[in-house]
């Protein structure tokens, strides 16, 4: 089968590199021919613009994104020119999927450019049209107002409702996708890990990280890798129980890795508190490198508020640290609660409880009964959770 595949993010962010791509590659690799038109971040910059990634997997990046990145900062488009970006994004990725030969498209989440432009596709090339909705968009990204939310959110309830399937990951999307489209095929397809994953990261290269972050081996990492933008991630939270945690224990260190709008204003956070000798922002990293990074960390957290954007996600990051046998300590929102559903659930946090956060990470680090159940959990569990398996009959061979 030719799969058409629109992508809205490029191949380092985290749709792009931690979903899209995996499954696009386990597809090919299943012997369909898959084509990913993706969007770019910072596309002027970008190359290069079209490349193979295996004889049946090839990926043409068309257009800038609807939000801008450029080193560690995301920027908003003013509505002039957003409306610009999306009208040119809609156009370039129709001309470009015109030139392939396709059997299905499928749109990368819900929201308004791929889902635009896949639909006409759909609708030329009168085959049918699949979405994956991994995110609840209305509620876990930024918006200018509350009219450019609410345009989202219908846009993003017609798109469920209009194809002629759903790919989800989570149970609590699937019974909203439910309420909006009481007919529609909705299929579940959790999140994952590509193989390479399980191999254990060289312990030469996490102590070269160490040295290059300048972190003494006495020190206890409490890391947090994703995107900095709070309304899908409040960091804030962590970075307030962590001020709580390295009063009671000095030898404790911060690391936050990634980028996104609050990068500034979280580092600004910590310096208010007083603990910004104790905090590392690496700012973005290569794909490649964030392996290393889970393995650097004694414990990894996820941070959550009791909402719908938590409720929604199934994150990537857990099943990364599961992957690397990292301790990773979130609250039970939605998917979570299945996730961890073997272990005491004392062990988590109530969402958005900055003391009960930095209990939890505090017993995680001082208590190997704790450390080692979850541990042994991820090990156990992140081998039914690797994207071959996840994909296998996904699509008619």
């Amino acid at each position: 089968m030719h799969v058409l595949y629109l992508i809205p993010q490029d191949a380092e962010s985290p749709y792009g590199n931690g979903r899209a791509l995996p499954i696009a590659t386990a597809l090919s690799q299943q012997g369909h021919q898959v084509t990913a038109l993706m969007l770019h971040a910072n596309f002027a910059a970008c190359t290069p613009r079209n490349y193979a990634i295996n004889p049946n997997l090839r990926v043409q990046v068309v257009a800038q994104s609807h939000v801008k990145k450029v080193g560690n900062q995301k920027h908003y488009f003013g509505p002039l020119q957003l409306i610009w970006v999306i009208l040119t994004a809609i156009i370039r990725l129709v001309w470009a999927g015109q030139q392939q030969q396709a059997d299905l498209i499928l749109i990368g989440k819900a929201q308004p450019i791929c889902g635009i432009a896949g639909r006409v596709l759909a609708k030329s090339k009168r085959i049918p049209c699949w979405l994956d909705a991994d995110d609840y968009e209305a509620a876990s990204n930024r918006f200018g107002n509350a009219l450019q939310q609410h345009l989202v959110a219908t846009y993003e309830r017609r798109l469920c409702c209009v194809v002629d399937r759903v790919l989800t990951n989570t149970d609590f999307m699937r019974d909203q996708i439910k309420q909006w489209c009481p007919r529609q095929s909705i299929q579940k397809l959790p999140n994952g890990i590509t193989t390479d994953w399980l191999d254990p990261t060289p312990q030469d290269t996490t102590s070269r990280l160490r040295q290059e972050l300048e972190l003494p081996s006495a020190v206890k990492v409490i890391g947090f890798i994703g995107s900095l933008s709070s309304p899908s991630h409040p960091v804030h939270l962590l970075i307030d129980a962590f001020a709580k945690i390295h009063q009671r224990q000095p030898d404790t260190h911060l690391l936050i890795v990634g980028g996104g709008e609050d990068w500034q204003a979280l580092q600004k956070r910590c310096k208010t508190l007083n603990i910004a000798q104790a905090c590392s922002f690496t700012g973005r990293v290569p794909p490649n490198a964030v392996k290393a990074f889970y393995s650097l960390c004694d414990v990894c957290i996820e941070p959550l508020l009791a909402d719908d954007a938590a409720l929604s996600r199934a994150p990537l990051k857990l099943f990364e640290a599961w992957a690397t046998d990292t301790p990773f300590i979130t609250s039970l929102m939605g998917e979570r609660a299945q996730l961890y559903a073997s272990l005491d659930t004392a062990i988590f946090p109530t969402p958005g409880n900055v003391e009960a956060l930095a209990s939890a990470i505090e017993n995680a680090l001082e208590d190997p009964t704790v450390s080692g159940a979850l541990r042994r959990h991820g090990k156990q569990e992140i081998q039914h959770y690797t994207w071959d398996q996840i994909v296998t009959g996904l699509l008619p061979a």
